[in-house]
């Protein structure tokens, strides 16, 4: 047995239609929030910027951080009429930074991000430089040691040749000296000798 059991109207073409619109309502509501951190380079000297967006009119604050939590920056203002403001920081060292906003409805979203110096040709070069100096001054010295290196063999030899010299020329020129003990050992073998020949 089959029912025939018809919608009124209404529900049928009314009700997805408000169902249809709550859902885009509730989308709707949803808060546009968001923080972009931008900078050209993120060097030290170069403006970094904190794009904020939320509701039109909405005030927040915002603060930049270091890495000790100390505020280096910050500002209390309200978004423009399409929801937006863009806070500008100029960074004057190198370091790891957050940049919070808080709503005043108590959102708070944090963007961490890092300042350094960038290295450039000229500071490779400068390093470049740096080291072939270093190399050039050890290549002076390696050859200034090498010549005192030789000259102290040199030294060594000619100390040597002379003490040689010295030894060779005093056994020639210089009487052997007769010991008491030389002059008992002689004339104890000649009366050795004079006996036995007897």
């Amino acid at each position: 047995m089959r029912q025939n059991s018809r919608q009124p109207i209404w529900m049928s073409r009314i009700l997805p239609l408000l169902l249809l619109l709550l859902v885009v309502g509730s989308a709707q509501a949803e808060p546009p929030y968001d923080v972009v951190v931008e900078s050209a380079n993120f060097e030290p000297g170069t403006v970094v910027n904190v794009q904020i967006s939320g509701f039109t009119n909405q005030s927040f604050n915002v603060r930049i951080t270091d890495s000790g939590g100390d505020i280096v920056a910050g500002r209390d203002t309200q978004l423009d009429v399409d929801g937006k403001y863009t806070f500008q920081w100029n960074p004057s060292s190198e370091g790891d930074f957050n940049a919070t906003v808080t709503y005043s409805t108590g959102i708070s979203i944090t963007k961490k991000f890092l300042i350094q110096e960038r290295v450039t040709s000229a500071d490779i070069g400068q390093i470049y430089q740096s080291l072939y100096g270093v190399e050039a001054r050890l290549k002076t010295l390696i050859a200034e040691f090498e010549g005192l290196v030789k000259m102290t063999i040199a030294l060594g030899a000619m100390s040597l040749i002379i003490s040689v010299g010295v030894g060779i020329y005093a056994r020639k020129r210089v009487s052997p000296v007769d010991t008491e003990f030389t002059r008992l050992m002689k004339h104890s073998l000649d009366e050795m000798r004079a006996k036995r020949g007897k």
